[in-house]
């Protein structure tokens, strides 16, 4: 939609308003000749009836304006926490979106990728073909020995969750790394400044952290499907 632009349900709720304000007029007027209040107060009644009928009659509902963001939701199957540093890319484009992620044991957070790519709250262009590569700790308050990374992923556009395909990365036997301190609740963060992206970057361990990479595809009817385009190998090096 064109900025400046007035939706057409308003555009059509305003001329029904005018039409209804032009009936009672005229009825209004109508019945000034007559004597007495009541004949008055009568066709005024009709006037809102009539008003109301016809605003009835053109089907015009007023409901709140429906969000189809697309969105990314990552749920955290394992019992330490999950941390992912990440870069979002497309094939038709130079911009690049660097994520930052945190999730609880159990924990879940979700990503609205319209927003991140300027599309407001419309879902992103269908067969948009996204390539999403990240590296990833487990991390405990108590670190030491090894855990498993269990992460679902999906992608969906609107409240269309309930369809959305899920993708599921696992790695069992990966080394557990130390929770930050200031880390309590799950999170996630983004920039489209490579400044940033270091930042995120720097904050993964690279001993024993987990790089893997997915396509993510924009299907007609809003969802996601993720494919693996590098299957999770453990590495020793983290890089923008």
């Amino acid at each position: 939609m064109a900025e400046g632009k007035e939706p057409l349900s308003k555009l059509i709720l305003h001329a029904a308003h005018v039409i209804f304000a032009f009936l009672r007029n005229i009825l209004v007027a109508l019945a000034k000749p007559l004597s007495g209040v009541a004949s008055t107060a009568g066709i005024v009644g009709t006037a809102t009836f009539l008003g109301v009928f016809l605003i009835l009659g053109l089907g015009i509902t007023v409901l709140p304006q429906a969000h189809e963001d697309t969105t990314l939701y990552f749920q955290n199957n394992g019992q330490s926490w999950d941390h992912i540093a990440a870069t979002l890319s497309t094939g038709n484009s130079t911009k690049q979106i660097y994520i930052n992620i945190w999730i609880k044991p159990g924990g879940n957070v979700s990503f609205d990728l319209s927003k991140a790519l300027g599309y407001s709250d419309q879902p992103a262009p269908v067969g948009t073909i996204f390539t999403f590569s990240a590296y990833k700790n487990i991390l405990t308050s108590n670190p030491g020995g090894n855990g498993n990374l269990n992460l679902n992923v999906q992608g969906y556009s609107g409240d269309g969750q309930h369809n959305a395909n899920l993708f599921n990365s696992q790695y069992p036997g990966i080394p557990v790394e130390q929770l930050p301190n200031n880390i309590k609740n799950s999170g996630i963060t983004y920039s489209s400044n490579p400044s940033n992206g270091q930042q995120y970057y720097s904050s993964i361990n690279p001993s024993g952290s987990v790089y893997e990479q997915e396509s993510f595809t924009i299907n007609n009817d809003g969802t996601v499907t993720i494919k693996s385009l590098v299957s999770p190998v453990l590495c020793q090096i983290v890089t923008l």
